[in-house]
């Protein structure tokens, strides 16, 4: 933080914790549709619900 406070051209904020769950949330938004292209793609492998069901 002290170092982006010594740049000129950058503003720092300070964000609630609501803002910063909600940020959290986005994150793992964006993770699941990039996970969902993944397996679109055949890039990542899935399992079966019932190989699922069978593990457990």
């Amino acid at each position: 933080m002290d170092f982006l406070n010594t740049l000129t051209e950058v503003t720092v904020e300070k964000i609630t914790d609501k803002e910063a769950d909600l940020l959290t949330e986005i994150k793992e938004i964006k993770q699941a549709f990039k996970h969902s292209e993944m397996i679109d793609s055949g890039k990542l492998n899935t399992k079966s619900v019932s190989e699922l069901l069978d593990g457990l």
